[in-house]
């Protein structure tokens, strides 16, 4: 995920669940703070399956 901030500061965090990779779980985003994301490569998309 991008996150840019108001005065054009930014960084770049990794959303999954391979810790010790440095991925995190989840994100909370502060207000004020565009964001945009998309799959890494390979990645599918599906987290858990709800039947």
């Amino acid at each position: 995920m991008l996150q840019l901030e108001e005065y054009g500061s930014g960084q770049i965090v990794r959303i999954g669940n391979r810790l010790d990779e440095g991925e995190q779980p989840q994100v909370v985003v502060r207000r004020g703070v565009w964001q945009g994301a998309r799959l890494a490569y390979g990645g599918s998309g599906r987290c858990w399956d709800v039947r």
